[in-house]
């Protein structure tokens, strides 16, 4: 699977400290022939001002997502999110 580059500079850090949090998540390719080609963020959301903490959601379209490893942000179309552990990370972990 392939991520989105990044197409701008990192967000700052009071804008990345106010962000939502997405756990377990993982990145999905979107179903709809309009966004073929893009994905989108799937996890437990906190702090997000749509929904309950904890709750599974997804997010809108993955414009840019951080490089490092792991990343630790990603910009959507809707908003920023602080990215919590993965999903792959946590199973590898229940693997031990």
């Amino acid at each position: 699977m392939t991520m989105e580059k990044v197409i701008g500079p990192p967000p700052a850090a009071d804008e990345l400290a106010a962000a939502p949090i997405v756990h377990l998540w993982e990145l999905r390719p979107m179903r709809y022939e309009e966004f073929f080609g893009r994905h989108q963020l799937f996890g437990f959301m906190i702090g997000h001002p749509k929904f309950e903490d904890m709750a599974f959601a997804n997010s809108s379209p993955v414009m840019e997502i951080d490089t490092a490893s792991p990343p630790t942000w990603a910009r959507c179309d809707s908003r920023l999110y602080r990215l919590g552990q993965s999903k792959a990370d946590y199973s590898k972990g229940l693997e031990r």
